[in-house]
């Protein structure tokens, strides 16, 4: 319910009540880009980010293995909210030196 200017309450018909909602959620979540210093929200998982996958850009993690070529088990595995491979050599390399 809300007041209108004479002091008599009133209330939203569903339709305007509904695009008021979203209009507060959309403002919600754009001040909490800018308090974060991102350029993307998911609505789902925040800590998530917008990756290039083989269906298109959508919010993804970016999934590391490395695999013993001899055994072919598993010996390390990573997941990470980083969109390039490009630093993630080294940290798996250390990953398994440090289990093995």
């Amino acid at each position: 319910m809300r007041e209108s200017e004479e002091g008599k309450e009133y209330r939203l018909p569903d339709k305007l009540a509904e695009k008021e909602r979203l209009r507060d959620f959309i403002r919600e979540g754009l001040e909490q880009l800018e308090k974060e210093g991102e350029s993307h929200l998911s609505l789902t998982d925040k800590d998530a980010r917008m990756m290039i996958t083989g269906e298109g850009i959508k919010f993804a993690y970016n999934a590391q293995a490395v695999v013993d070529a001899k055994t072919g088990v598993i010996v390390g595995a990573e997941v990470v909210a980083e969109e390039s491979d490009n630093f993630e050599l080294v940290e798996m390399l250390d990953e398994v030196k440090d289990s093995s």
